[in-house]
């Protein structure tokens, strides 16, 4: 298996000398990310790219629960989990805000609430816990154990819909909810920051494609820092 690995990224490194020998830019490159940074993100940043180097070839996928790069599911990952081991080059992405947010539909329906115990009166939305594919993301146990969590999935656009709609409350990236009309709940004692992280196998440092790829996605995510921190009016 290893020399298998080592035979690819040794025909991919050729092919790649080639097309910069002839001024080429070309290959495909897959990107996986998680729902929610790659539908409010990269989803709007990658066409760019395109319009840029017309070269590119680029698929957006979603990161399955058990992606594995050196299996070549995809090219470069975006992950919320820290490689402790493997033959991964890793850059740290950015750091993003999550708070607990609510529709004003909802909050019309029960007084406020003051305290993390006066969430009990208000229903929930989460994670599907057998397709959770982070502990990074059990957002609902940290806040108080036994919430009643009506309805449950498996991405976070769907939770934010759900959120959306008034059918609970729940955890929800800050650069997803800022331009909606949700409430932030208990902001300053209810908060959450977690990281993205890019990676793609080591074998492929030194293909153009795949650092043109990687350090626009770098670049254009810190363009929109502001995005990921939490700010509420």
């Amino acid at each position: 298996l290893d020399r298998a690995r080592d035979m690819e990224a040794s025909a991919a490194a050729i092919a790649d000398a080639l097309n910069r020998h002839n001024n080429r830019n070309t290959g495909r490159v897959r990107v996986g990310a998680p729902d929610g940074f790659g539908n409010a993100i990269l989803s709007r940043i990658l066409p760019e790219l395109i319009s840029e180097d017309p070269g590119c070839e680029v698929e957006l996928v979603p990161v399955p629960a058990s992606h594995k790069l050196w299996r070549r599911d995809v090219d470069i990952a975006i992950s919320l989990d820290r490689p402790m081991a493997g033959q991964t080059v890793m850059r740290k992405l950015i750091d993003y805000d999550l708070r607990l947010y609510a529709s004003p539909s909802l909050l019309a329906k029960a007084p406020a609430p003051e305290t993390r115990e006066d969430l009990r009166a208000f229903p929930f939305v989460g994670y599907i816990d057998e397709l959770l594919y982070t502990s990074e993301l059990d957002f609902n146990r940290i806040i108080l154990p036994d919430l009643d969590v009506i309805y449950k999935a498996a991405t976070v656009k769907a939770q934010f819909d759900a959120v959306r709609n008034g059918s609970g409350m729940g955890v929800l990236p800050c650069f997803m909810a800022q331009d909606s009309d949700l409430v932030p709940v208990l902001p300053e004692d209810i908060q959450f920051s977690r990281t993205y992280w890019l990676l793609y196998p080591e074998a492929y440092k030194d293909l153009a494609r795949i650092r043109t790829v990687s350090d626009f996605i770098h670049r254009r995510t810190h363009e929109l820092a502001e995005i990921f921190a939490f700010f509420f009016f």
